[in-house]
């Protein structure tokens, strides 16, 4: 952990949160046991998000494209979403909730 990336966390510099990065600094801090995830962002990427991607797609019949168009996202995204090899950014993370929250409410009425 570097001086660079410790001011850049405390000045709220980072779009993208990176997990390693946010994991490296809890453990050097040694604070694993007193943290609370309070940013649903934060909590959303620690709990498998690309399970609640594919469930999501698979329980409304949305190939990766569709979902992607739904999300106003590129074509190729959610793929790259589900593969890992892309994180989902906090603005992605925004329209996704939108989404799912809509859909959510539907269906209960």
């Amino acid at each position: 952990m570097t001086k660079y990336a410790i001011r850049n966390i405390e000045n709220n510099e980072m779009r993208l949160v990176n997990l390693s990065l946010l994991d490296k600094l809890i453990d050097y801090l040694g604070i694993q046991d007193k943290i609370m995830y309070e940013d649903e962002y934060i909590r959303f990427i620690k709990n498998n998000p690309i399970a609640v991607i594919k469930d999501y797609r698979k329980r409304n019949n949305l190939t990766q494209y569709q979902l992607s168009k739904l999300l106003n996202t590129g074509d190729g995204t959610v793929k790259q979403w589900e593969s890992g090899r892309c994180n989902i950014s906090r603005s992605s993370y925004e329209k996704i909730k939108q989404l799912f929250t809509s859909d959510f409410l539907a269906d209960e009425k």
